[in-house]
């Protein structure tokens, strides 16, 4: 069946609200690919999320094995231009993640010559197979659950990788637009 494929949860499922803390998020927004246990010549896998602990991104880095950044909405344009993929939850503070993916989408379209896409894993703690389709329509590479597992982005980032997705990136994407 298809939609066992991309990890049906039911439409029902909750979700899980996501913990208060505005100076840790603000910590982890500001955290860039320069700082330690990142390579500023290595290509980060960005985060789209300014809920992400700076622990959970620490932790997450060290059992992936490469750099992670973690970016706000208003980072993102110039954070992207130098990721190897982006990970963005189907929900956002001030736009919807589906949004983002369109919207650099759209700009890897209009670059002259048009760029490969980069790679970009949406999450959801509800991850409905109406939120899956949507994703993966609006341009995702794939769709994971959240909480985030090291291990399932591996697979997802070597699933993507197999598929021949590239990173890059031209100009800038403005969600909404």
């Amino acid at each position: 069946m298809a939609g066992d494929e991309v990890g049906d949860a039911p439409a029902d499922a909750e979700e899980t609200p996501a913990a208060e803390a505005p100076e840790s998020a603000e910590g982890a927004a500001e955290r860039s690919a320069s700082d330690e246990g990142a390579s500023e010549s290595e290509a980060a896998l960005l985060f789209l999320d300014p809920r992400l602990e700076e622990s959970e991104a620490q932790a997450l880095e060290g059992a992936l094995g490469r750099p992670v950044r973690v970016c706000s909405e208003d980072d993102v344009n110039e954070a992207v231009a130098e990721a190897q993929a982006l990970v963005v939850p189907f929900e956002l503070p001030t736009r919807s993640g589906l949004e983002w993916v369109e919207a650099i989408r759209l700009r890897e379209r209009s670059c002259d010559p048009p760029r490969p896409p980069l790679p970009i894993i949406v999450v959801s703690k509800a991850p409905t197979r109406a939120r899956v389709l949507l994703a993966l329509r609006a341009g995702a590479s794939s769709f994971a659950f959240q909480p985030y597992d090291a291990d399932e982005l591996r697979v997802r980032l070597e699933s993507v990788a197999a598929s021949g997705a590239t990173a890059s990136a031209c100009g800038e994407a403005e969600a909404g637009s």
